[in-house]
């Protein structure tokens, strides 16, 4: 049986992705956001 790998890298093209991300403190996979994309603050900081 085959069994996927966990994402390593992971784009967010909205918002509330980000911010989800960041609360399960899984932001260190996040490798690019929307440039629409303002919360949470710290991702604008990356």
């Amino acid at each position: 049986m085959y069994a996927p790998s966990l994402p390593r890298r992971i784009v967010c093209l909205t918002e509330e992705t980000t911010e989800t991300l960041y609360a399960l403190g899984a932001d260190d996979l996040i490798v690019g956001i929307s440039g629409f994309t303002l919360r949470p603050p710290q991702a604008r900081k990356t």
